[in-house]
This record gives C-alpha cells, sequence and structure tokens, in this order.
C-alpha cells in the first residue's frame, strides 16, 4: 500500500493544482481498496521507514498523531499517515484542504457551525458552536477537508488509523482551535527560530537568570497572540524539552500577560473544566471510550444509543454499568457528581 500511496502522490505532482485539489484527493482515497489487515499494514510502514529516507514531516511531535508519518512532501501537498491511542483532535477548522480516510479503528466525527460574536484581535475572537452532524466513521469511510469544514474527530478504537491528502503552506486558510467555552484562536506552527529562541533562553537562565528573564519577556511581548497560545500549548506538552526551572519562569511571564486580557478567563475555564469531567482515553475499550464521551458532551440518550447501535451490541444500561466499575475514568473530587452524571443514562 505504500509505494500504492507514493504513486498516486507523484502522479498528482504532474498535473496538480490547488483549485482542485480536494475533489482529486477525495476521488482517489474513495477508489483507494485496502485489503491488508493491521499488522500487515504496520509491518509495511516500519519497513518503508527503515529503508528509505522520510520526506520533510508536516508534524514533527505526538500533537497530532501517535505519531503522523509524511510518506510523500513536496512542499505543496503531503500525504500523511495518522496512528491514533489516547489522543483526539479539539474542534478546529483547517489551514489546508484535501481528504481523509478511515483506514482502521472507529472514530466518531462531530461536525460544527461556528457564529463569531465579538472580535477581540485579528487572531482570537468569542464564537458560539451548534452541533451539525454525528456520526461514527469506519473503515473505508471518506470526508472532504473545505475551508467551511469544522469538526472534531474521536478516535473511540485503540488504535485507530486515518490516512491524508493534503495541501502544505496554503497560505490562503488560517487554522482555528475553538473551544467550547465560547473561545476561538488562530492556531500557528511553532517556527524554527522561535524554538531555538527559547532554548537559547533556557542556555542564558544558568548564567545570567536577569539578562535571561529579560530575553524572555521581550520574546513574548514581541508575538501576536495567536503565537503566544500555540507557544505556551507546546511548553505545557513538553515538545520542547524545556527543564522544569525555565518552564516556571517563562509560565510566570505567560502568566503576567495572558491575566491582563479580556479573553484569557475563557481559555482557562476550558482547561478546568477537563478536571471535571470523565477520562475518556483511560476508558477500558471503544464502547466506553465513547459513552464517557457521550456523558461529557451531553449527548441525550436517544442519540447515545443510536450512535451505539452502529458499532456494538451492547445496551446502554450494560454500558453504564460498566463504565460506573472503571475507576480510572474518574477524576479525583469530582467522582460522585460524575458517577450521577452516568446513572441519569441508566434505563
Amino acid at each position: 500500500m505504500i509505494s500504492t500511496l507514493i504513486d498516486f502522490a507523484n502522479t498528482l505532482e504532474r498535473d496538480w493544482s490547488i483549485e482542485d485539489h480536494s475533489q482529486k484527493a477525495l476521488s482517489f482515497l474513495s477508489d483507494l481498496s485496502i485489503n491488508q489487515t493491521l499488522e500487515v499494514f504496520e509491518s509495511s510502514v516500519a519497513e518503508w521507514m527503515g529503508s528509505c529516507n522520510l520526506p520533510k514531516q508536516v508534524n514533527l511531535y505526538n500533537n497530532f498523531g501517535e505519531p503522523s508519518v509524511s510518506l510523500f512532501n513536496n512542499g505543496k501537498f503531503a500525504v500523511d499517515l495518522y496512528f491514533w491511542r489516547k489522543n483526539d483532535t479539539i474542534i478546529h477548522s483547517h489551514g489546508f484542504r484535501g481528504a481523509f480516510k478511515l483506514l482502521y479503528g472507529l472514530s466518531l466525527h462531530e461536525v460544527f457551525n461556528v457564529q463569531t460574536a465579538e472580535k477581540f484581535t485579528s487572531d482570537i475572537k468569542r464564537t458560539s458552536l451548534e452541533s451539525q452532524k454525528i456520526n461514527i466513521l469506519k473503515p473505508g469511510d471518506v470526508h472532504e477537508i473545505t475551508p467551511e469544514l469544522t469538526h472534531r474527530v474521536v478516535h473511540i478504537d485503540d488504535p485507530t488509523v486515518t490516512l491524508c491528502v493534503r495541501t502544505v503552506e496554503d497560505t490562503e486558510l488560517e487554522q482555528w482551535h475553538h473551544l467550547p467555552t465560547g473561545l476561538s484562536y488562530k492556531k500557528k506552527n511553532l517556527s524554527e527560530k522561535l524554538v531555538k529562541q527559547v532554548l537559547y533562553f533556557q542556555y542564558l537562565l544558568n548564567s545570567d537568570s536577569l539578562k535571561a528573564e529579560q530575553f524572555i519577556k521581550n520574546l513574548l511581548t514581541g508575538l501576536d497572540v495567536s503565537s503566544q497560545i500555540s507557544l505556551y500549548e507546546s511548553l505545557c506538552y513538553g515538545e520542547v524539552g524545556l527543564d522544569e526551572s525555565s518552564f516556571t519562569v517563562i509560565e510566570k511571564e505567560f502568566k503576567s500577560i495572558f491575566e491582563s486580557t479580556n479573553w484569557f478567563a475563557m481559555y482557562k475555564k476550558y482547561y478546568e473544566s477537563l478536571g471535571v469531567k470523565l477520562q475518556e482515553s483511560l476508558a477500558e475499550n471503544k464502547e466506553l471510550k465513547f459513552l464517557a464521551h457521550a456523558v461529557n458532551s451531553n449527548y441525550s440518550v436517544e442519540k447515545t444509543k443510536d450512535l451505539l447501535s452502529l458499532f456494538t451490541n451492547k445496551n446502554l444500561d450494560e454500558l453504564c454499568k460498566s463504565l460506573l466499575e472503571n475507576n480510572n475514568v474518574f477524576t479525583n473530587g469530582f467522582e460522585e457528581t460524575q458517577r450521577s452524571k452516568i446513572e441519569n443514562y441508566l434505563l
């Protein structure tokens, strides 16, 4: 399959235009036949990765895919594989266009309509989200990625593997992340320069702390808001590799910048809300992960039953009781509240 995907990319490259990229990607993925088991496919990827020079990787870290692997990338478009274990996507629109296909596993796909209520800056705004469509994606399902698509994908099977044919450096488009608390912000990739500046700050901190603190203050205040948020999230996830003392200094500086803004309360509220939700990624199987997400997202009993019927014969009553016994998913201090929400689903 790897050679088939690369052959397609080479063919597409000879007659490529950004205007018809999504349709060509959608057509190819719709016709693509998958006849390998997951085990054989994993072995094929391992053999390919060990025997060739990888193209420039679109996503270097494990923040989108666990991991993602770019099979082809010519700077205009890429063919990416995304392997998923525990991570899921945040609600987002796209800074690229193309199409994706589910190869293995199961995913819950939620599509949203976004309405802007207030602009704070050019790259951060208050919005409202309206659920438009919720469905289960199974192996073989294909979806086009357009500038209008705002969605979230919850990977309910471990592992789940998706294939994406997408544009790269699509300067006409911007990627936005949308939080349920009503905050939307542009998402930017960290530049090599910014990463090196942060690492140089860490070096300076061990030589001259006052000089280092002034350096990082000047750096952070010189960034636009979306770059500040992207860097903050990257550092929180440990992607840059700062030591604890360096991160503490930067976190303090971020706090002084963010807490004076009129949008940070919505940002902070979202992450605080995760502490009172079920830990979906720690559910024991796909049915329980889906149910934990349904409880967290306040799905109706009827919608929950309908979606469950698409991939399991287990009934909701049985699954609720199993979820109550899955202690891993409960957050310390909020267990009784979370148990009450699950009990409300019982028949």
